[in-house]
């Protein structure tokens, strides 16, 4: 379960796009690009970033921007009030629509409790189109959100403190034109079950390198036209041996009909599914499959996004934290206690690791312009540290940690997205600032040396 953050407001306001560099292609990698507020979550998508936060002033507001992407300029901002405390756990894009996911403190009555709140805004010009929120018994919160055709799929965690309660995985289907509730989908059996990330799996991979306008948007075609698009969800359930399993979910968005989902026995008695993602048709996850206090192992595993069908799985040994996955380029990258190691995409061959100095901790990897950039900590100064290797063969390619920021972390649960890539540029969501760095890196790289 996710910490409460209380974000402090620097004095005279919030500045917005402070910096911004003529050219990528003049730029070295990690160079800084831009700024912008403070930021619990960022996406990009055509040319565009979009980051939310939830800010203090007369009371909690959620906080939605859009920029663009290479130069940082300012293009809107949009406030959610009303409330006696929100937070966004994820904000993503597609088309001409951003959809941002969380939890918000609601009065009912003489009780306090948390429920989820699932919204949609215009790409454009930052106008909601709907913001909504599921009556959860006290608390429920949603971690992740995808846009999957014309629906807005979210995931997460209904919890019921009662003696007989517990937490339950819930997935469910949003109309992307209304808000609309479309499907429910929940965990139902005995045991605590917890709901982390879903991701979309499109019928063509959504590369917007080469564009900065929504000249192929499809937000407003009819359901038809998203035939074999999928929504994979993933989290943790416990088995009748009060051992926590991996659950993996796929749903047909319009829906919420599940197409197949596959269950990881793991022997342990904590944890999720560590890491997840989706890349050219593949599902990869990662996590720890073996008591750590025994030294332990962890794995890769490979399925079909469509089918489930198995592809392939690597075992490797003794970690003791799988932070985060990222996938491209023919590499699967994990970053596992604190560093990079990769694996090929298509065998689960492993290819190269990389180690930071010992007080850096890399937590959330992307792989872009023949890179591995990971965002993390780094414990001496407790700010932020990106560092970049390059993807065919590990080898450091540049490190910043001069922007004074500090890594947005939640422990176990891997919610959110705190690192995106697009326009030759990496976006970094952390306290005191979010901003941009170039990556300075050639798609080439990527390539076995």
């Amino acid at each position: 379960m996710r910490q409460v953050h209380i974000l402090k407001m620097l004095a005279g306001g919030m500045i917005l796009a402070t910096l911004s560099l003529a050219s990528t292609a003049l730029a070295a990698g990690g160079d800084y690009a831009w700024g912008n507020p403070e930021a619990l979550t960022v996406a990009y998508h055509k040319g565009k970033v979009f980051t939310a936060d939830v800010v203090y002033e007369e009371g909690f507001q959620l906080a939605i921007r859009g920029n663009k992407a290479r130069s940082g300029d300012f293009l809107w901002e949009q406030r959610v009030t009303g409330f006696d405390y929100l937070e966004p756990n994820q904000i993503t894009a597609s088309g001409r629509r951003v959809a941002v996911a969380g939890f918000a403190d609601v009065i009912q009555g003489e009780e306090e409790e948390y429920d989820w709140f699932v919204m949609a805004l215009d790409a454009r010009t930052g106008e909601i189109l709907w913001f909504t929120t599921v009556d959860s018994p006290i608390f429920g919160v949603a971690n992740s959100v995808a846009i999957v055709g014309n629906q807005v799929v979210a995931t997460g965690t209904e919890i019921d403190f009662s003696p007989d309660g517990g937490g339950t995985f819930y997935t469910r289907g949003f109309d992307l034109k209304t808000g609309e509730l479309v499907w429910t989908d929940y965990d139902g059996r005995e045991g605590e079950s917890y709901g982390d990330k879903v991701v979309a799996v499109l019928g063509d991979d959504d590369d917007d390198e080469s564009s900065d306008d929504d000249s192929d948007d499809r937000s407003d075609e009819s359901d038809d036209d998203y035939e074999g698009h999928i929504a994979i969800a993933y989290g943790m359930i416990a088995n009748p041996d009060n051992e926590s399993d991996k659950l993996i979910r796929a749903f047909d968005p319009r829906t919420g009909y599940v197409i197949w989902e596959e269950t990881v026995d793991t022997g342990l008695t904590d944890g999720g599914i560590d890491a997840f993602a989706v890349d050219k048709g593949v599902a990869y996850f990662a996590f720890v499959s073996t008591d750590k206090s025994n030294g332990g192992t962890w794995q890769v595993e490979a399925r079909d996004a469509r089918t489930g069908a198995y592809l392939w799985t690597t075992v490797n040994d003794s970690p003791r934290e799988v932070f985060g996955l990222a996938a491209g380029g023919r590499r699967v990258v994990v970053t596992v206690d604190g560093g990079m190691q990769a694996f090929d995409a298509r065998t689960g061959e492993f290819r190269w690791e990389y180690w930071p100095d010992e007080s850096v901790m890399l937590i959330t990897p992307v792989i872009t312009k023949g890179r591995a950039v990971a965002s993390g900590i780094d414990w001496n100064t407790f700010a932020n540290n990106v560092t970049a290797v390059k993807l065919g063969n590990g080898d450091f390619a540049w490190s910043n940690d001069d922007v004074v920021a500090y890594h947005i972390w939640y422990g176990p649960f891997n919610v959110g997205d705190s690192i995106a890539a697009g326009k030759g540029l990496v976006f970094i969501a952390a306290f005191e600032q979010s901003y941009a760095l170039h990556v300075g890196g050639r798609r080439h790289d990527d390539e076995d040396d």
